[in-house]
């Protein structure tokens, strides 16, 4: 099989909306479980996080890197071992379902996009799950990051991305 077909066929098994440029593949999409986003070992002895998530409710587990991967869980914080706050990120006139739309062209490097609002440590807020339903989009350099959609306190900052790592958020129980 040559590679064109080789990339066609995983575009067909990721079932998600993808642009495709000359330079490459760009997607807004959740982990397909059959397509994972790298080969880090796992600390729930040899368990992924959704893998653990077998009931409703169940608070999902980052990756040995700390990373968290697709989860349908919408309740989150900013961490407590970050004193400073986190940063949440967006690119200027941008929304969400912008984004989502596959003929959209903006390049998904987050973490190079202005900081529009810092989260306070212990500061709650949901998610947007996406159109798959499991919350964490890939940057360019594969690294997952989660849309805040709102939060409970009318200053904070919301429609901005946090870096889904346990060193910046962590989910909780909804409340």
């Amino acid at each position: 099989m040559t590679a064109k077909n080789d990339l066609r066929s995983v575009i067909l098994s990721l079932g998600l909306g993808l642009v495709l440029t000359g330079m490459g593949v760009r997607a807004i999409a959740c982990q397909n479980s059959l397509n994972p986003p790298s080969q880090v070992p796992l600390d729930n002895g040899g368990l992924s996080s959704t893998q653990t998530q077998t009931e409703e409710g169940s608070i999902p587990q980052p990756r040995a890197n700390g990373d968290y991967q697709r989860s349908p869980h919408f309740s989150w914080e900013a961490a407590q071992s970050n004193p400073q706050g986190i940063d949440c990120r967006m690119l200027g006139n941008t929304n969400y379902s912008q984004l989502e739309n596959p003929s959209n062209k903006t390049e998904l490097n987050i973490e190079n996009w202005p900081v529009v609002g810092k989260l306070s440590a212990g500061q709650d807020f949901q998610i947007n799950l996406g159109p798959a339903g499991f919350g964490v989009v890939y940057d360019t350099k594969q690294q997952p990051w989660i849309y805040v959609e709102k939060t409970d306190q009318t200053a904070a900052p919301s429609h901005c991305f946090v870096r889904a790592n346990r060193q910046f958020v962590q989910p909780i129980s909804a409340k």
